[in-house]
């Protein structure tokens, strides 16, 4: 019995056992099977023309997008682990700024401890005393302002890997 003859007319046990009208991929997997019903014009059901359907310029859009999103997935990768890097190196200098800074600190207070100690046996002035103390004050001031660079580059790198948690990104402890 050919295509042709299944039209609506035919009772549904016939079309049951009516052949496969299908159509291959160029990589040989099946990519489209129609089966007459009685919903289906007698004309596509004769017709190899209407049911063999071209899928390649539809398989190569759906490419061309699956591959625009790869590559826009790869420039969010490339993006991300250079923020990383950059972020890391930025935690690694503030820390050795923060190291430096806590060296200065300590012997800006050494020196304001001695001067101290010189102005009170007559050995310099009060303006040198005082020109000391300033000093080790200023490395105080850098002090804080070093452990809040480290602080905020700990922050962005921390935010940069992706904790999921707000509030556990600036808990860095002590």
């Amino acid at each position: 019995r050919s295509l042709a003859t299944l039209s609506s007319s035919t009772s549904a046990p016939e079309r049951a056992n009516a052949p496969m009208i299908s159509s291959t991929s160029h990589s040989g997997d099946e990519a489209l099977a129609v089966r007459p019903s009685a919903r289906t014009p007698s004309s596509i059901a004769g017709s190899t023309s209407a049911i063999e359907l071209d899928q390649k310029p539809l398989h190569e859009m759906f490419q061309k997008q699956v591959d625009a999103a790869l590559a826009t997935l790869a420039s969010g990768e490339s993006g991300v682990a250079v923020d990383v890097k950059q972020d890391f190196r930025a935690v690694e200098t503030a820390h050795a700024n923060l190291i430096t800074s806590r060296e200065a600190d300590r012997l800006g207070a050494e020196s304001a401890r001695i001067a101290q100690l010189q102005y009170r046996n007559g050995l310099i002035s009060l303006t040198d005393a005082t020109a000391a103390e300033q000093s080790a004050l200023s490395a105080a001031n850098d002090l804080v302002a070093a452990r809040v660079a480290y602080l905020n580059a700990l922050v962005r790198l921390r935010a940069a890997v992706g904790v999921a948690d707000p509030v556990s990104v600036v808990d860095v402890g002590s």
